[in-house]
C-alpha cells in the first residue's frame, strides 16, 4: 500500500503525470537522480493540490525504468498503515532488500540476530536505520550496481507523528554521504520538517515558484486532453477556446482545481457542456478577499447538489459532509453512517463525488480530495 503503485491517495485514483506535462521539473529531477556528484537529498515543497504526488509518481515510473529505483514510500492520511512514520525505514529495508540480492543477506542478517528491527513499534530508529538501511548498504557498497539507488518518499506531511519524520531527516542528513543511496521527499513545507533539513546539505525546489505560464501550459494540456476524453461524437465545436481559457485561468498553478473541475464536468453524464459553461460564469464572479477560487468551485459543486432540494433534505447532507470533513483521520463509510445516525450516507454523498471520495470497496475510506 506504500509503493507508487499501490498507493492511495486524498485526491482520487492515484496516476502519474499526463504525458507532455511537467518536462522540466521532471527533467530536473532525472539529472539529479543521474549525476554521482549531485546532493544526495531532494526534497520537493509545494502547497496542496499543486501536483507534489503526481510528479513523484512518474519519477518513480522513470527511475524503475532505468533499474535505479530503491523503492518508494506515499503517505496518505486515507490510510492507517500509509501515515504511520515509524513503517518508513522498514519499507525502505525491504524495497532495497528486493532490488539487490547482497542486500537482502544482510538485511536478513540484521532481523535474523533481532526480529525486532523490522516492526514499526521499535523505539529506536537510529537504530533501526543503522542496522537495516546503512549497514547492508555500507557493506555491500562496490558489489552491487555502480550506479545510486534512489527513494522516493511522498507526501511525509500527512503522516500521524511528524517528529519521526524529522528524526529521519536528520538521519538521511547524517549517513546519506557515506552510502550509496539517494533520497527524494516531497512535502508541504511545514515548520517540524523544514526545521530537520535546516541549512544541511540538500536541494531545496519549491514547486509553486515554477514560472506561471509554464505551469498554466502544462494544466491547459491537461484540461483539453480531459474534456476530449468526454465529448460527444458530435461535439467539433466543444469545448470553446474561451471556455477552455477561462478554466485555466480559474486553476492557476492548481492542478486541483482543474482535476476537481474536470471530474465534476465528467460526472455530469449529458450535461458535461452545461456543467463546464456553468463553471466558467460562476468563476467569473468576483471572489472577496476571504474566498480562493477552489473555494468557488467547492460552492458551485455544492450549490448544483443541493439544487431543488428541501431544507430538510439538505439537513442530513450537510450533517454527513460535515462529520466526513471534521474527521482528523478518514473514516470508512460504515463508521460515517453511525455517526452521522443517516443510514443513507452513501446516497446523500453519492452527488458530491466531484470533491468527495466515496469508494465502492468495503472498509476504504471516505475523504475530501483536497484536505
Amino acid at each position: 500500500m506504500t509503493s507508487y503503485k499501490t498507493r492511495q491517495s486524498s485526491y482520487g485514483d492515484p496516476t502519474g503525470c499526463m504525458q507532455g506535462t511537467r518536462v522540466k521539473v521532471l527533467e530536473e529531477l532525472d539529472t539529479w537522480a543521474s549525476n554521482a556528484n549531485s546532493s544526495k537529498i531532494y526534497w520537493m515543497v509545494g502547497m496542496a493540490g499543486i501536483g507534489k504526488s503526481t510528479i513523484a509518481h512518474t519519477f518513480c515510473e522513470n527511475l524503475e525504468a532505468k533499474n535505479i529505483l530503491g523503492g518508494s514510500f506515499f503517505a496518505s492520511r486515507a490510510s492507517e498503515k500509509t501515515r504511520n512514520a515509524r513503517l518508513i525505514i522498514p519499507v525502505i529495508a525491504h524495497a532495497l532488500a528486493r532490488a539487490s540480492p547482497r542486500i537482502k543477506v544482510e538485511v536478513v542478517k540484521a532481523i535474523e540476530d533481532d526480529p525486532t528491527l523490522a516492526e514499526p513499534t521499535y523505539i529506536n530508529i537510529n537504530e533501526q536505520f543503522k542496522r537495516l538501511i546503512y549497514n547492508p548498504l555500507r557493506t555491500t557498497a562496490g558489489e552491487v550496481d555502480k550506479l545510486y539507488k534512489v527513494v522516493v518518499i511522498d507526501a511525509v506531511d500527512e503522516c500521524d507523528n511528524l517528529e519521526v519524520v524529522a528524526s529521519f531527516i536528520k538521519l538521511v542528513l547524517e549517513w546519506a554521504s557515506k552510502i550509496p543511496l539517494k533520497i527524494f521527499l516531497a512535502s508541504r513545507d511545514e515548520y517540524r520538517i523544514r526545521n530537520a533539513f535546516g541549512s544541511r546539505g540538500s536541494v531545496r525546489f519549491y514547486l509553486h515558484e515554477i514560472e506561471k505560464d509554464v505551469v498554466e501550459n502544462d494544466i491547459r494540456k491537461y484540461v483539453e486532453t480531459s474534456l476530449a476524453r468526454i465529448k460527444d461524437h458530435d461535439s467539433d465545436e466543444w469545448p470553446l477556446s474561451s471556455e477552455v481559457s477561462g478554466l485555466v485561468e480559474r486553476s492557476g498553478t492548481l492542478f486541483i482545481y482543474a482535476a476537481t473541475a474536470v471530474r465534476y464536468i465528467t460526472n455530469g453524464g449529458q450535461d458535461y457542456k452545461t456543467r463546464l459553461s456553468a463553471l466558467v460564469i460562476h468563476g467569473q464572479k468576483s471572489i472577496n478577499k476571504f474566498e480562493t477560487d477552489i473555494d468557488a468551485l467547492y460552492v458551485h459543486v455544492l450549490e448544483k447538489a443541493c439544487g431543488g432540494k428541501e431544507l430538510h433534505e439538505v439537513a442530513p447532507m450537510r450533517d454527513i459532509l460535515s462529520v466526513a470533513i471534521f474527521l482528523r483521520n478518514p473514516l470508512p463509510m460504515a463508521a460515517i453512517t453511525s455517526l452521522s445516525l443517516e443510514q443513507n450516507a452513501h446516497l446523500y454523498l453519492s452527488g458530491l463525488t466531484s470533491v468527495i471520495h466515496v469508494p465502492n470497496q468495503p472498509g476504504a475510506v471516505v475523504a475530501p480530495f483536497h484536505a
